[in-house]
């Protein structure tokens, strides 16, 4: 498992990747990745992916002007819906919320 390289799944965030994938490229068990995952990044691949890809949509709603569907495809979501149900239920609101709010705070700050 030390061929495990996390910066090589970031790079991925775009493709759909699936467990067999990794356990296929890695020569291991499903069980024996999961529980690595687990033991060493507190996760499950699955759930390690959706937070690298909600991490991303996060900052590109702050930082660009990306509509949601844009960013959803560059979050590896198929469709904005999936991102904004994915979304929400890390964050507890929508995007387009977030992103609202984010800006409003901005706009307070510099007034």
């Amino acid at each position: 498992l030390q061929n495990l390289k996390l910066p090589k799944l970031r790079k991925r965030i775009k493709d759909k990747v699936y467990l067999t994938d990794l356990t296929t490229a890695l020569n291991i068990s499903a069980t024996s990745l999961i529980d690595h995952f687990k033991r060493n990044v507190g996760h499950t691949p699955l759930r390690y992916l959706t937070l690298m890809r909600i991490d991303l949509a996060e900052k590109l709603l702050v930082t660009s002007e990306l509509t949601l569907s844009e960013i959803a495809s560059e979050c590896g979501y198929d469709t904005p819906f999936y991102l904004s149900n994915a979304f929400k239920k890390e964050k507890g609101i929508s995007p387009r919320l977030y992103r609202q709010l984010y800006r409003s705070r901005i706009k307070y700050l510099l007034a």
